[in-house]
């Protein structure tokens, strides 16, 4: 994706954000530009609310990834929403019982 072409090589993460937002309205089924932009949101940007919203757009369309789900619980256990945190968890770990993270 070009966003990643902006926020690794350019570092520019504003371009990045407008970037990934673009794949996501081209493609909104597509699970890779969510999850990009999630992460970008989440990690760089330090946009709580945006990102959680990003993140659950990218479970609704993959909602079998691990990482997305304990990324998105790590944001809330930050905000002190431990319930939010524990309902994006819950499924995950009945799908997958022993991956470290979720334990």
């Amino acid at each position: 994706h070009e966003g990643h072409l902006f926020e690794c090589h350019h570092n520019n993460v504003h371009e990045a954000e407008a970037r990934y937002r673009s794949a996501c309205s081209l493609s909104p089924s597509s699970f890779a530009p969510h999850a990009a932009l999630a992460s970008l949101l989440h990690y760089r940007l330090s946009d709580p609310e945006a990102a959680i919203q990003s993140y659950r757009q990218a479970i609704a369309i993959l909602p079998t990834d691990v990482t997305m789900r304990v990324d998105a619980a790590k944001l809330f256990l930050a905000q002190g929403k431990a319930t939010s945190a524990y309902d994006l968890l819950a499924p995950a770990l009945r799908l997958h019982p022993s991956h470290a993270p979720l334990l």
